[in-house]
């Protein structure tokens, strides 16, 4: 089996050679002879490629393989009887050598059997290589364009995100490349194809290529609040660890502007406040490692790869650890603003959802969780506090709904099973908790888009604050990019009429778009630069985690060893 490994020149230039001196032609331009089919035929259906210790195996991948060589009368691709392995069998392994760039595991899609038809004719061996290089690649094509852990062990819905290229079709599109230039594009359009993403793997890449993984880090060590213009012995620590010269005496410990500029172009590419103040949040960034970093683009990247990749004409779109949302139009962002997001004890979910309006004046009806974990106690010390608010006590539903006194309910004596009968439900107006605007957005969650009453939440850079909904900072442009051409659009006489009459109005639109709640911790500032957003929820934490733990997780070391000709990563 192949080891993880960096692809090596020699072994690429040895290839060619042999293809060289072979006189390759592509297989994909002849059919199969009949000893071929046999072979091959013989190949799939026998136990032998299920045995085969060399690959990962995948029920619905292999079952693609077999589907796709029987509707072609199992003509081979890659290899001939005349030549061995063609030019094109060679880029595919190329490629798939590359694979530890997407954060994939290259020795899962290639196996040294694969290499057989290059040294012998016989053609049960050709039939090995034509399966294992054709299973790698079904294979890839399946990682790269899906979740590769269990969606329940991330508390996640496969349903809400892209569903698998199948092997067959994959195969189809890969076999029909005439060159290598075609086959190296089919096999990179696998990948996400947005500016992002390149910006991620190349940054990743240039950690592992440039050994930064393994240099020594400057650790820094504080405590409390250092403000510019401040003398402190860690001073010291922090010139060294932004690449500032030492100074001569005292001034080494003096916080200068000099080192709070750099702070601060630190404290802005990594999301943070930038106040240029020394604190807890910035030292722990300031001491994140390289391999730290390296994680964490491997873990957006992956989740990048479950987006689907066709977006419609029109799209909204969050995400959680910048706080932001986006309208998108024709590919451009028409709207972007800050947004408010779910704390750490009540988080946002990530998910895909059908935004199908527009509600106006809209009520609120408290949600379970913050019914019992955060009126009920309140309601024990003072049964005044839903007056306060305008939220009704209501049992029941439509024309049997009783509305009750809360002050006449003994809400320390009542059970559990008592407390749930009751409804509580907040009249509209600017008092309620979802402001003047809610867009419709159909889901499992209850998460929705709103508006609020306490916009002073939005004077923070930190806005992780909700319980789990997403506010925005200016509901009226949202509401606006969702009804344009609307009878009732914003800023039009009929919306005025709706808006000021307190009346609760559903507004549907014609052309339903999707709203995609994202969890991406990399993003790109207003320079283009990468941002090492922060962790909210510990997701990518976890992310990598189960990666590791079911052995889907690489990553190429500096150190490396020659073996077989080929270029190996080793963690020795």
């Amino acid at each position: 089996m192949f080891c993880s490994f960096i692809p090596s020149e020699n072994f690429s230039k040895r290839l060619l050679l042999t293809a060289a001196v072979a006189g390759v032609v592509l297989v994909s331009s002849f059919g199969a002879t009949p000893a071929q089919a046999s072979y091959l035929q013989r190949y799939l259906i026998s136990s032998d490629a299920v045995k085969n210790k060399d690959i990962h195996f995948n029920a619905a991948v292999f079952a693609d393989v077999q589907k796709f060589y029987a509707e072609r009368g199992y003509a081979p691709v890659w290899v001939s009887n005349e030549s061995g392995m063609s030019a094109n069998a060679k880029t595919a392994i190329s490629e798939l050598e590359q694979s530890w760039q997407h954060g994939l595991r290259p020795d899962k899609y290639l196996s040294k059997d694969v290499l057989g038809a290059e040294y012998s004719k016989r053609r049960s061996v050709l039939a090995r290589s034509e399966f294992l290089l054709s299973y790698g690649l079904a294979l890839y094509a399946h990682d790269m364009t899906s979740m590769r852990v269990d969606p329940r062990a991330i508390k996640q819905k496969a349903e809400y995100w892209r569903a698998p290229i199948t092997g067959e079709s994959a195969l189809r599109v890969l076999s029909a490349a005439k060159n290598d230039g075609e086959l190296r594009s089919a096999i990179e359009k696998m990948s996400p194809q947005n500016g992002l993403y390149r910006r991620l793997k190349n940054e990743y890449v240039r950690l592992v290529s440039t050994g930064e993984l393994s240099k020594a880090q400057v650790v820094v060590r504080m405590e409390g609040l250092i403000r510019p213009g401040q003398s402190h012995k860690s001073i010291a620590q922090f010139r060294e660890r932004m690449g500032l010269e030492k100074l001569a005496g005292m001034d080494n410990y003096v916080y200068d502007d000099v080192l709070a500029d750099k702070i601060k172009a630190f404290q802005q590419d990594n999301g943070l406040k930038t106040d240029g103040v020394l604190g807890p949040q910035t030292v722990k960034y300031l001491n994140r490692t390289a391999e730290g970093r390296a994680e964490q683009l491997l873990a957006n990247m992956e989740r990048m790869r479950w987006l689907e990749p066709n977006k419609p004409k029109r799209y909204v779109e969050v995400n959680i650890p910048s706080m932001s949302l986006w309208g998108f139009e024709n590919g451009k962002a028409v709207l972007s603003m800050p947004v408010v997001v779910g704390r750490v004890g009540r988080p946002t979910q990530s998910f895909k959802a059908e935004i199908t309006g527009v509600r106006i004046n809209p009520k609120w009806t408290v949600p379970h969780r913050i019914r019992t974990q955060d009126f009920w106690p309140d309601l024990k010390q003072d049964a005044n506090v839903l007056a306060e608010k305008n939220i009704d006590v209501i049992e029941g539903y439509g024309r049997d709904a009783i509305y009750h006194d809360p002050t006449a309910i003994d809400w320390n004596n009542i059970s559990y099973r008592e407390f749930n009968k009751y409804r509580l439900v907040q009249k509209p107006g600017d008092h309620n908790a979802l402001g003047r605007i809610r867009v419709l957005m159909p889901n499992n969650y209850t998460i929705y888009l709103h508006d609020t009453n306490h916009p002073e939440v939005f004077e923070k850079d930190y806005r992780a604050a909700s319980s789990g909904c997403i506010r925005l900072k200016y509901p009226e442009k949202m509401a606006e990019f969702l009804l344009r051409g609307h009878e009732a659009s914003w800023g039009s006489d009929k919306m005025g009429a709706i808006y000021s009459s307190l009346k609760t109005t559903d507004l549907q639109i014609e052309d339903t778009m999707p709203v995609y709640i994202l969890y991406q911790t990399n993003w790109l500032n207003n320079k283009g630069d990468i941002v090492f957003g922060p962790d909210l929820y510990k997701r990518d934490k976890k992310l990598i985690a189960l990666l590791k733990q079911q052995g889907d997780f690489y990553m190429p070391q500096v150190k490396d060893r020659m073996e077989d000709g080929i270029k190996l990563a080793s963690r020795e």
